[in-house]
């Protein structure tokens, strides 16, 4: 005997059979997708960011050195060889009243871990990818603090090659999201090299480019690594 209801996301009518609402609860949504929809919306609203450029700066250090673990375990991780950054990134936890941790030393870099299920729902669901490596995508940042977010993902996965401002990273779609936003944003142009044997990409970008990013980059932002900035600004 088949049962009509009326999807809590989508308000369609459809029919399911009567054992399939007593298991799960299969009767509120149409489909899965529905059901994932609402449960995202659900949660979104519930751990929605706080967000500033101290925040935007620190989602680009997860975003390039860090690793965010989903259910059960719930930890916030980053990696750095700078010691600044570790300082950086405690400091901005104080600032914004999150957890601190105690940072450690491990196989030639420093670490920090953050075990808080409210954290890590917020970045899942501002799109960082749990146990990433190559499956990062786009993040769903506001315009006015991508800048920072840019600042934070250079400092943990960029550099100064011969006078071009560059970014690393496994993952191709992660550079084309950050070419076509710079696009969008400052009409600004660049390259995406693959780097073969090394598995990942480099985007380059012309040497006046580069100079009006690194000059957007260092105008507005409180946080940033000291040796990239001197190297680029001397």
């Amino acid at each position: 005997m088949n049962c009509i209801f009326y999807c809590k996301q989508c308000d369609k009518e459809f029919q399911r059979k009567k054992y399939d609402v007593i298991n799960r609860g299969a009767g509120k949504f149409c489909s899965r997708s529905c059901q994932a929809t609402y449960k995202n919306i659900k949660y979104e609203k519930q751990y929605k960011l706080n967000w500033n450029s101290d925040i935007a700066y620190l989602l680009g250090l997860i975003y390039a050195d860090g690793n965010v673990m989903g259910k059960p375990y719930w930890q916030v991780s980053l990696y750095s060889k700078d010691k600044e950054i570790i300082d950086n990134t405690l400091d901005i936890l104080h600032k914004n009243s999150l957890p601190k941790p105690k940072p450690y030393h491990r196989r030639g870099s420093y670490c920090l871990s953050v075990g808080s299920r409210r954290i890590c729902r917020a970045l899942i669901y501002t799109g960082i990818v749990p146990n990433k490596c190559k499956s990062m995508i786009k993040l769903k940042i506001p315009n006015e603090y991508f800048v920072n977010f840019l600042l934070g993902f250079f400092d943990g996965d960029g550099c100064w090659d011969k006078k071009s401002f560059c970014l690393s990273n496994g993952s191709l779609e992660v550079l084309k999201w950050v070419l076509k936003t710079l696009k969008k944003l400052w009409n600004i142009n660049g390259r995406i090299i693959n780097k073969g044997s090394c598995g990942t990409y480099r985007l380059y970008f012309r040497l006046k480019d580069s100079y009006n990013i690194a000059k957007w980059l260092y105008s507005n932002n409180r946080y940033c690594l000291t040796r990239k900035k001197d190297l680029i600004m001397t």
